[in-house]
């Protein structure tokens, strides 16, 4: 059996997570792929988002993907989420299965500073996506690997469009509805309140014409 984990914060949770996803499952013949939103990512503040509702909007996003389950485990654990852990505790379950962990390019050249890498390494193997203006060396970071893990990464044949969670909640937190979000999630945004406006964007909106005020965004 083959499984795919894709973890991340996914805060919020955009189209091209979802296609990238759908395009590993059919490059790799992935049996299933199991999605792990983080409870607090290492290195990174505490989420202003629930993780409850980025697990949510994680359901509704992979709606329809057959292959695609979201899993609570990271949010269930609690504290700091390592990814050592995880791909563990799903080695643990699927002792016999294959597992593929993903990472985007950008990750792979500070994969050595993870914790545990090897441990990681010894559970799943790492499958990389890139994206468009990635300046990673897939063939430095390549001898790396196998002179420091003696482990090799799969470089997966789609590239992923600038899109960029950190921009979309910009845009949310001034009242405007940013590209590239599922239209599903951005109702489910809409109806539960997920990202408060800034104490800003009232006065901005009343001051500014759209243009303006999507200049002031980006």
């Amino acid at each position: 059996m083959k499984i795919g984990i894709f973890g991340g914060s996914f805060n919020p949770v955009h189209v091209e997570h979802v296609r990238l996803a759908v395009a590993a499952i059919k490059e790799l013949s992935l049996d299933k792929l199991i999605v792990v939103p983080t409870f607090i990512t290492p290195n990174k503040t505490v989420a202003t988002v629930s993780p409850d509702d980025r697990f949510n909007m994680l359901k509704i996003a992979f709606d329809g993907e057959k292959k695609a389950e979201i899993s609570d485990f990271e949010i269930k654990s609690g504290g700091t989420s390592y990814t050592y852990l995880t791909v563990e505790h799903f080695k643990k379950e699927y002792p016999n299965g294959e597992l593929y962990f993903f990472v985007g390019g950008d990750m792979l050249k500070d994969f050595k500073t993870w914790k545990n890498p090897k441990r990681i390494l010894a559970a799943a193997k790492l499958a990389v996506f890139s994206r468009e203006g990635d300046d990673a060396d897939f063939v430095s970071e390549k001898d790396y690997f196998e002179k420091n893990f003696s482990s090799r990464f799969i470089k997966l044949s789609a590239v992923g469009k600038k899109i960029s969670s950190t921009e979309a909640r910009v845009y949310l937190s001034l009242g405007l509805i940013p590209e590239g979000i599922p239209e599903k999630v951005i109702e489910y945004i809409k109806n539960n309140k997920v990202y408060r406006e800034s104490e800003y964007a009232d006065f901005l909106k009343r001051n500014l014409t759209e243009s303006r005020l999507i200049h002031t965004a980006n």
